[in-house]
């Protein structure tokens, strides 16, 4: 999903929208100390999860977490590529395929085309 073009313009707008909203919230709430403690929180972090985000990253997190894979800075694991409960699968072939085509993902953009599976 992260190497999707329409799911990481429609996280960017998304992401566009909540800062706009904190922006709109600050000034609501300029007068409740309080409230405007938590908006001015929210708009930092939004702000530096978009600054990563759009300018460091590109919108590009494969690369942004191969790049720390391969800096050794984090170990990346995978899931069964639908998000099964695979305990409660009981069709054999059916487990090993979703955890074979998660792994070949992996392997194909996080190991250079290596094979992660056997």
């Amino acid at each position: 999903m992260f190497s999707d073009d329409l799911l990481k313009q429609r996280c960017l707008r998304h992401l566009h929208k909540l800062i706009e909203l904190t922006e709109k919230e600050l000034m609501r709430t300029r007068h409740q100390p309080e409230l405007h403690r938590v908006v001015q929180m929210y708009e930092k972090k939004l702000k530096t999860y978009r600054y990563y985000y759009e300018d460091r990253y590109h919108s590009d997190l494969i690369g942004a977490f191969k790049k720390f894979q391969d800096l050794g800075k984090i170990e990346i694991i995978t899931c069964g590529a639908t998000h099964n409960f695979l305990p409660l699968n009981v069709n054999r072939q059916a487990v090993r395929a979703q955890i074979k085509i998660a792994a070949d993902d992996y392997g194909r953009l996080f190991a250079g085309g290596r094979a992660a599976f056997g």
